[in-house]
């Protein structure tokens, strides 16, 4: 990485960026590095090792590339050598197919060769090969790797070293050899047994793994507490898991640890050492160490041999005893027990489901006892299930049998059970029914009379089981047919029905009664016929289907599981015919209005009418405070027929008690008496409207046809009458209302749309008031659509959007009909009539204005058309405005210029929106709208950075931001005085004379310079023919009217600032008629024919 400063003259234009260029020392051309460097650094790669280089930077500003800068020459090497190699390689884990390594990094961090440690790399060879190969795959960042695909049994070796920015290092020391197989694990559960003052006994458990081959052997090592060494016990092979340690003193605490090997000479890590052991003579309590798995059930399969066997401990050796169900077990020829000291065993030959059980071990010494249960299943065929085998519900054809299930299950579930059934003078059995899962089932198909024996037969996955059977039983019903039920008793005559009852027969021959068969004849008649096709559950029943006029006799017949009994007596015969009563009485009285000297009653219809119609209704009073209750007839004696009368000539404030009863052919029913008693008084009711009338339907016309709605009402005294119309002032002027003391009328003669809502009518008296709603729907076309808009404008398309109308006629909007105009012209061109949304997708012309339209249409027409309030012209939003460059920059404002969008989006560009955004902050600030494309920003923190976007602005919107290529610094920049002559040729200005001399020359500088014009040594002088100017855009002018010879000459251009001074020189040539030649003449060479002239050119050409 090279770096330099900026020139400390920028040639009177900013720096735009710097060239860099290398060439090796040993060649003389040069070689571009970097043509654009922003900045005054630059990396530079790609370089040879050790070769040596020289680098040149040379400044570029907008007229050109400045003079070099050279560096020394440099050497290209790394500042940093490659690593030592890793420490302490070291083999920490081995199996057949892997082995895992471990080491330290190089000796110290100083030694990583000065540059961090990358990665470390791993190698492996066979142990017989010269050839190393690469390990690993991917890079190794901790100190620690597993090595795999390795072949089983082979030697190897592995070495690693580590690589840094300068390369690798050297590899470290190989690890020892190590063998590609599986490690045999340490052994288990080392443990002291027996305790003397000189010797311990331990006992341990085989390693978990026996790395691949059979454990050859133990290695049993001491180490005597707190501070002794590992010692090796026995100097002979140990074979089994337990042995002797002796020699020890007495007193001294130990502890041991037992190392194991296998016969490919893999030695395990020794196993973690036993408890802490003191040599002393001691007595141990029973302890017992399961063999196998006898820790879970022991399952054995019938016929199998039952083997059961523990380690036992204790000092002194304790007693072992078994025991199952509490019952201690003997040698027998079935049964082998045997104590050896150090194990106590059982076994138990030829098992069999009755085997199963919990067997304990009892140890016993005199230091305490010690007891273990084992729990044991035989797998076998299922016991018997468990009797007795219940026979019920026997008749001649069928049965029902019920047990329980085995015991013992023969260690599998019970799936399910076989009946058999065999006839006791048979010796087969006959298989019932298999697949049984419950423990009940119904035999059927038995012969009647015939004795049988069953049996049933347990099944599992094993087998069949032992076969449980039941008593002898004979097939035969245990009941008769049920006696004659009592004489039955005819009720209810009707000319075409008669209701019967009886009662139950004195027996029901030991089943229960199904039912009764109801049979009848006329009264002359000799022949029984069925009169219920069915039988009668019940002790009652209607009997249909009579003739009228006719005399008829009924009996009754029991049915129950044996069959259908004997009939009953015959019943006392019963002529059909229609029975007439008096009605019954009415509904309860209510008082429907009073007066002074009068009360209305009401009734309802009698439910009953005797079976004659009702030929009228009596209706009596009483004075509720008379002496004695003396009740008079107020209507005709043959009634009123209508269930409604008015009580006249009463006493005005007296209470009085009415009844009334029903009358037909018959007479007269029972009275019915109102409630409470009723004074004479004018009575007020609350306004009350009438459910019959209009007033609570929804009514639904037809634009164009009446709507009239008629409500009846009541209220004493005459309440007001209020119609009113929801979402309005009034119900309109077009709506007629006619209002009577017992009903109100609202008629609109020819109805529209807007009649349709909801009306309300409220009445109002002294008592109160109430109201009730009708809606009204005019079925028309709809009402215009709201909201119409349009917006995603671009120069093809725009898309319309719109709400539903308010009124949508009374059906429902089926689609909407879009049209759209150009401005000036009075037809519209239709874009779809067949719109099922509320928003569409029209395409335009670009640069034409459009005026659109929308209406809805249902199923009675279409509606009013809504219109777009202003034009829409066919643009959309223009590009972003081009080179956005920094003109100046103080402590506190910059200026910006740019480019117009080459694209417009088909409307003129309204201005510019400039934004800034300061460094670190994430949101752009609004600073200022212009019409131009140039901008001055102001109010800017000095030293803070900026940086600046501009966004273009038309009809349509806004264009996508256009951001200046880098971050602007806030501060005050100084520049030398500069003027630009490129514009005049050698510095040179021609006019003719009489002509206007017009010179301007851009200058450069900050701050702004004052400009002189100098000619022969004096300013020049601003006269009415002569003018100069300094304008703000950076130009100075001179200019001369009406020029003449005197004007030409050398003109000087003074600038200066704080930064310098510059000058320029301006020659002025006036072309004009050259002046008289310089005299006086000469003559020469006169002769009589000629003469020679001669003279000085003139003093102006």
């Amino acid at each position: 990485t090279i770096s330099w400063r900026a020139p400390e003259r920028d040639g009177g234009a900013p720096i735009t960026n710097y060239v860099v260029e290398k060439r090796e020392t040993s060649h003389l051309a040069w070689v571009l590095v970097n043509p654009s460097v922003e900045g005054t650094t630059c990396k530079i790669s790609k370089l040879l090792a050790d070769n040596e280089y020289i680098f040149r930077v040379r400044a570029e500003n907008k007229y050109g590339v400045g003079d070099a800068l050279e560096s020394v020459e440099i050497i290209a090497k790394n500042p940093f050598t490659i690593p030592s190699a890793p420490q302490s390689l070291e083999v920490t884990s081995v199996n057949n197919n892997s082995v895992t390594l471990a080491w330290g990094r190089p000796k110290h961090d100083v030694h990583d060769g000065g540059s961090p440690i990358i990665s470390y790399h791993v190698e492996v060879k066979d142990r017989n090969s010269i050839l190393w190969r690469k390990a690993n795959r991917m890079d190794i960042r901790e100190t620690n790797f597993k090595a795999t695909g390795l072949q089983p049994g082979l030697t190897y070796e592995f070495r690693v070293y580590a690589e840094n920015a300068a390369g690798c290092g050297k590899p470290s020391q190989p690890c020892d050899p190590v063998v590609a197989r599986d490690q045999i694990s340490k052994p288990l559960a080392v443990e002291p047994t027996g305790v003397t003052r000189t010797s311990v006994d331990l006992i341990w458990r085989k390693p978990e793994n026996d790395g691949g081959a059979k454990v050859s052997g133990y290695v049993v090592e001491r180490r005597e507490l707190p501070n002794g060494r590992w010692l090796k016990c026995n100097f002979s092979n140990l074979i089994d898991c337990k042995y002797t340690v002796t020699g020890l003193t007495e007193d001294a605490s130990y502890e041991f640890q037992v190392t194991a090997k296998n016969a490919s000479g893999s030695v395990s890590a020794p196993s973690e050492p036993s408890e802490k052991v003191t040599c002393k003579d001691s007595f141990t309590p029973p302890r017992l160490d399961l063999n196998g798995n006898l820790k879970d059930t022991v399952v054995v399969k019938a016929g199998e041999t039952i083997t059961l066997s523990a380690s036992i401990f204790g000092k002194p050796v304790p007693t072992a005893t078994w025991t199952r169900n509490n019952v201690e077990l003997d040698n027998t020829p079935k049964t082998e027990i045997m104590d050896t000291g150090s194990t106590a065993s059982l076994s138990i030959k030829d098992s069999t489901r009755d085997d199963s059980g919990d067997y304990v071990l009892h140890l016993k010494n005199t230091a305490g006892s010690r007891a273990i249960s084992i729990t044991v299943k035989v797998l076998d065929r299922p016991g018997q299930p468990i009797g007795p085998l219940t026979i019920s519900e026997v008749t001649s054809e069928r049965c029902r049998l019920a047990w329980r299930a085995p015991e013992n299950n023969g260690g599998a579930p019970v799936t399910h059970y076989n009946i058999e059934k065999r006839e006791t003078s048979r010796l087969a059995w006959t298989l019932v029914e298999s697949g049984i899962e419950g423990v009940t089932t119904k035999v059927h198909r038995l012969l009647k009379g015939n004795e049988y024996i069953f049996r049933v037969i347990a099944v599992n996955k094993y087998g069949l089981g032992v076969p449980l059977e039941s008593v002898p039983v004979i097939a035969k019903d245990p009941f008769s047919v049920p006696a004659a039920p009592g004489k039955p008793q005819v009720s209810t005559v009707m000319r075409n029905s008669a209701v019967l009852t009886w009662t139950r027969p004195t027996s029901d021959g030991g089943s229960d009664i199904s039912g009764y068969h109801i049979e009848r004849k006329e009264r002359n008649s000799l022949r029984w016929t069925r009169a219920v096709r069915r039988s009668v559950p019940s002790l009652h029943h209607k009997v249909t289907g009579l003739s009228e006029g006719s005399e008829y006799e009924f009996r009754v017949s029991a049915e129950n599981a044996a069959g259908i009994g004997p009939p009953s007596e015959c019943s006392t015969p019963a002529l059909c015919k229609e029975p007439v009563y008096v009605p019954g009485p009415t509904g309860i009285p209510k008082v429907v209005d009073t007066t002074k000297h009068s009360i209305s009653l009401a009734w309802a219809q009698p439910s009953f009418d005797g079976g004659s119609p009702v030929t009228g209704y009596q209706v009596e009073v009483c004075q509720k405070d008379a002496d004695t209750e003396e009740w008079a007839k107020c209507t005709p004696p043959s009634g009123v027929k209508s269930t409604d009368y008015t009580v006249t000539d009463l006493q005005q404030n007296r209470e009085y008690k009415f009844r009334i009863s029903a009358m037909n052919m018959c007479g007269t029913g029972e009275a019915v008496q109102l409630p409470i008693s009723i004074e004479t008084t004018d009575r007020l009711e609350v306004p009350e409207i009438s459910g019959d009338g209009d007033l609570r339907k929804n009514l639904t016309v037809k634009s164009g046809t009446p709507i009239k709605i008629v409500v009846p009402i009541r209220g004493r005294p005459v309440p007001s009458v209020r119609w009113s119309k929801e979402g309005a002032p009034s119900v309109g002027e077009r709506t007629q209302i006619e209002t009577t003391e017992t009903g109100t009328t609202l008629l609109i003669p020819e109805s529209s749309r807007s009649d349709s809502g909801k009306y309300t009518l409220t009445l109002d008296n002294t008592s109160g008031s109430t109201s009730a709603s009708c809606s009204v729907k005019v079925l028309d076309t709809p009402g215009p659509c709201q909201n119409l808009s349009v917006k995603d404008i671009s120069k093809d398309y725009a898309t319309a959007t719109w709400k539903p109308p308010a009124n949508d006629g009374g059906s429902n909007i089926t689609n909407y009909i879009v049209e759209k105009k150009e401005t000036g012209r009075k037809a519209w061109s239709t874009i779809t009539t067949g719109c099922q949304r509320t928003h569409l997708k029209i395409n335009l012309s670009e640069g034409l204005t459009y005026l659109f339209r929308v209406m809805a249409e249902n199923e009675n027409g279409i509606g009013v058309p809504v219109e777009t309030s202003t034009p829409v012209k066919a643009t959309e939003v223009p590009g972003s405005p081009d080179r956005l460059e920094i003109v100046d920059v103080t402590k506190s404002s910059v200026a910006l210029q740019w480019r117009k969008p080459d694209i417009d989006g088909g409307s003129k560009i309204l201005g510019y929106v400039i934004e800034s955004l300061e460094k670190d902050q994430n949101k752009w600030m609004k600073r200022i709208t212009v019409k131009e494309p140039q901008a001055s920003i102001t109010n800017l923190k000095e030293g803070q950075e900026y940086a600046f976007r501009v966004i273009a602005l038309n009809e349509v919107g806004a264009s996508d931001p256009r951001e200046a290529s880098s971050l602007v610094l806030i501060r005050d920049t100084f520049i030398a005085p500069s003027l630009d002559l490129s514009q005049l040729p050698h510095s040179v200005a021609h006019v003719k004379a009489g002509d206007n001399l017009d010179i301007s020359i851009p200058y450069v500088g900050k701050p702004k310079p004052s400009i002189k014009w100098v000619k022969d040594n004096a300013t020049v002088r601003i006269t009415k023919r002569v003018d100069t100017g300094t304008e703000d855009d950076g130009i100075t002018s001179i200019l001369i009217k009406d020029c003449s010879k005197a004007d030409s000459g050398v003109f000087t251009i003074n600038a200066k600032n704080a930064c310098g001074e510059k000058s320029a020189n301006v020659k002025v040539l006036v072309l004009d008629k050259p002046g008289p030649p310089t005299g006086p003449i000469k003559f020469s060479r006169v002769t009589d024919s000629r003469v020679t002239c001669s003279w000085e050119p003139p003093m102006q050409d």
